[in-house]
């Protein structure tokens, strides 16, 4: 099963990027959710001195955070692999198939070998 899709579940990841890849100057980010707030840089003291201070702490993280398009890529190959674990998972399910799954892929993008595998490849 994933000889025969693995390589779409992967086209089809790489899709939903493939914006960004061809436009690189356009720099991708994430914004955090409002759960996630910036922290102080040092640990949170009670001592009287730092109550008095009244200095603001200082950020260790913006909202903002750029994104590489290498972790885009290395991201939706993972994402693939998970997709196609759910389908053999669904597959498995609903045919009471036993066994497993063995799988190697490689893919040269923008002058970089990623190389992903499951199960006994590596």
């Amino acid at each position: 099963m994933a000889s025969k899709f693995l390589h779409l579940h992967i086209c089809n990841e790489l899709l939903e990027i493939v914006e960004l890849l061809l436009n690189p100057t356009v720099a991708p980010s994430i914004i955090l959710g409002e759960e996630a707030r910036p922290l102080s840089s040092e640990p949170r003291n009670t001592s009287s001195q730092e109550e008095g201070s009244g200095a603001q702490p200082v950020e260790r993280f913006h909202q903002e955070k750029a994104v590489s398009l290498e972790s885009l890529i290395i991201g939706a190959i993972e994402n693939a692999f998970k997709q196609m674990d759910k389908q053999i998972e669904r597959e498995r399910s609903a045919y009471s198939i036993t066994g497993g799954c063995c799988a190697l892929a490689v893919l040269y993008m923008m002058g970089k070998l990623y190389v992903a595998n499951a199960g006994d490849s590596r």
